[in-house]
């Protein structure tokens, strides 16, 4: 709309789009593709719109669409701009406003996102979304609005989601929340003295680039991180865009619980008898910890809370379709990158196992298997502090579902696919576009 309020709100918004040609995007003829840079600051890397133009590129080409704004009949690529991060700003924020700016700074970046591709999947045709870093994270939060409409969600492409962190968690270390906090503080304190812009550019190291210096301060310190850690970066990337019902949650959370408690009762029982009699009684009162677990069914899920209403099922936890992705890892990259990508693919390997040790069982139960598969997903995604970073792999049984059927169910619940990519993530977008695109 060309109207004066939609330009106002269009120079208030923290995020724009260009077209693989340069110009601006007309939301008129929607997009086949949607690219999103990192949340970060700095020309020529991730967050940098411009170095995403060979990809769209490729995109197009691969495709066959050509990439020119005057044929009607070519679908554009929308690439997104972190305007406040990487551009000049239409409006001047007050340097001083770092705090204040960063409490909703985040949530305003979220909804423009969540609007911009709602808009670009109304016409039908947007089929893929790539995201890198920090912008992948917030795109599987935009898609949950989409993934519970009716009709095709767009897949998703994730480059490099174990490379989220601002300069300064990186710096600190994610497991040191009290040393950023602390950090954070003087940091937006010197900012308050009218320090701001000298900061932003000292810690930024790129004088050059425009922005907001208040953004770049607030990106610098981690004020703009989507999430607090990389298992709640993992969590996002099990929840495939999918959202999730809070009582369900709870109650699904109470049961792991109780079987966790239950598990550990009966192993210390186990050891006791050895201890008293001298019979390995372990391994059999271990194997019947699934006996155990399906005990806790048997708990009335009828009473709900104080005002009589009732807890949704476990298998009602999850709500909305996944949302297809494709994760590449890049192989190098820093030691905390690196760290970060094994961690995260143990973690999915023994949720892959979670999943498929709750397809056999309730091919034993005679439950249905999609639903033991979904709270198995979720059993894992909140539990995952306690599994983060275990090096340990358990052994698995012998699959009692067909291959097919496992293939389908696993396709339904955990769309899930790796890929480790050699290379980091700046050279990937420019020197291997036409790779990337055709994977």
């Amino acid at each position: 709309s060309s109207t004066p309020a939609a330009a106002a709100a269009a120079a208030q918004s923290p995020l724009r789009f260009w077209s693989t040609t340069g110009a601006a995007v007309d939301t008129n003829k929607p997009p086949i593709a949607v690219l999103i840079p990192s949340l970060e600051h700095g020309r020529g890397g991730p967050g940098d719109w411009h170095s995403w133009r060979p990809l769209a590129q490729a995109l197009h080409d691969q495709n066959g669409f050509k990439p020119t704004d005057t044929d009607s009949s070519s679908a554009p690529i929308w690439i997104a701009e972190w305007r406040c991060l990487q551009g000049a700003p239409a409006v001047g924020i007050p340097t001083s406003e770092v705090v204040e700016l960063s409490g909703r700074a985040l949530q305003s970046h979220l909804s423009t996102l969540t609007a911009a591709l709602s808009l670009a999947s109304s016409g039908g045709s947007l089929r893929l979304v790539v995201g890198s870093g920090s912008g992948s994270l917030l795109a599987l939060r935009s898609l949950r609005s989409i993934s519970r409409q009716a009709g095709q969600t767009p897949a998703l492409a994730t480059l490099g989601p174990n490379s989220w962190m601002s300069p300064l968690r990186a710096l600190v270390g994610e497991d040191y929340p009290s040393k950023i906090a602390r950090r954070q503080q003087w940091l937006t304190t010197l900012a308050r003295a009218g320090l701001c812009g000298l900061l932003a550019k000292r810690l930024a190291k790129d004088t050059s680039a425009r922005g907001s210096p208040a953004y770049i301060l607030a990106w610098w310190a981690g004020l703009l991180d989507p999430v607090p850690h990389s298992r709640d970066a993992l969590r996002e990337l099990l929840l495939l865009g999918r959202a999730w019902d809070a009582r369900g949650a709870a109650q699904l959370y109470a049961e792991t619980i109780e079987a966790a408690a239950a598990r550990d009762a009966a192993a210390e029982d186990a050891e006791d008898e050895d201890f008293a009699v001298g019979t390995p009684a372990s391994k059999k009162l271990r194997g019947m910890a699934p006996e155990v677990v399906r005990s806790f069914k048997s708990v009335d899920k009828t009473a709900g809370p104080d005002d009589g209403e009732s807890l949704p099922a476990p298998r009602q936890v999850l709500v909305g379709n996944p949302v297809r992705t494709l994760a590449f890892l890049p192989e190098k990259g820093s030691d905390l990158d690196k760290v970060t990508s094994d961690r995260m693919q143990h973690a999915i390997r023994l949720t892959r196992r979670s999943v498929l040790n709750a397809i056999e069982t309730s091919v034993v139960t005679g439950s249905a298997p999609s639903d033991a598969a979904s709270k198995a997903l979720m059993e894992a995604i909140l539990t995952l502090d306690s599994t983060w970073g275990d090096s340990e792999d358990s052994a698995s049984g012998g699959s009692k579902v067909s291959d097919d059927q496992v293939k389908k169910i696993l396709k339904e619940t955990l769309p899930l696919t790796l890929e480790l990519v050699p290379g980091t993530l700046p050279a990937l977008l420019r020197g291997k576009a036409d790779e990337l695109a055709s994977r």
